[in-house]
């Protein structure tokens, strides 16, 4: 668009800047991590989000701590589990005690706000979702953190705001 090369030129005299792209708002790396975490806070049977979600910083597992997941099951039956029922599964069976840990706490969590979205206002629950997960404070060690630091409470609210009409169009 047309504001990038103004964006440019701000930036080269070191004066920040902030602009949204054509791509917008939402396809920002930490809005898609946050919609996806709202997202299975909704329905944890969402197996795209959940994988998003556990592998960004909310989650902190590695790939192939989700492969260990995926392979509890034998294959035919495979598809039949979600990632969120491996996740029970291995709090059950599993073998590895830190990934057992791992998992514990980020069920832990995910249980919290399935909880609290009952309770509280979407706003409310957004917060505490940045606050409890820390990754208000990742986002600002992420490309531009300062920029992101800087715009985060704007870009909350402009969120919720989005996020709010969407669901109320649905």
């Amino acid at each position: 668009g047309r504001m990038e090369p103004m964006a440019e030129f701000l930036e080269k005299n070191g004066i920040p800047v902030s602009c949204e792209n054509k791509t917008g708002y939402f396809h920002t790396r930490e809005i898609t991590i946050i919609l996806n975490y709202l997202s299975v806070v909704d329905n944890v049977y969402q197996d795209i989000p959940m994988a998003s979600v556990m592998l960004s910083s909310i989650g902190g597992f590695t790939e192939e701590e989700l492969t260990k997941l995926r392979i509890l099951v034998r294959e035919p039956m495979r598809e039949q589990y979600t990632l969120y029922d491996l996740m029970c599964l291995y709090l059950q069976e599993g073998a590895e005690e830190e990934l057992r840990a791992k998992i514990q706490h980020f069920y832990k969590d995910l249980q919290y706000f399935r909880e609290q979205k009952k309770e509280q206002p979407l706003g409310v629950l957004l917060w505490d979702i940045y606050q409890r997960t820390g990754f208000y404070y990742d986002v600002q060690l992420m490309p531009d953190g300062a920029k992101r630091k800087g715009a985060q409470a704007r870009k909350r609210e402009r969120m919720l705001f989005g996020i709010t009409m969407f669901f109320a169009c649905v």
